[in-house]
């Protein structure tokens, strides 16, 4: 949210106290509104092919150490 609020994608807190924020709960819900009425275009799945880590046994060729 913080990141958001830096883009002015999410509305902006304001301070209660030294250690309290809050949000304007009418802007929030506009927000959510805005949001919902968008459609939200699904993620693509991650390129095994790119792992470092765990490869997917069996679809790369066997590498031999020098």
């Amino acid at each position: 949210m913080y990141e958001m609020e830096q883009c002015d994608e999410f509305p902006r807190r304001f301070r209660l106290s030294l250690r309290r924020v809050a949000w304007n709960l009418a802007e929030v819900k506009a927000w959510l509104e805005n949001r919902r009425s968008k459609p939200i275009a699904p993620a693509r799945s991650p390129d095994a092919r790119q792992r470092r880590l765990c490869p997917i046994k069996g679809q790369y060729p066997a590498q031999t150490r020098a």
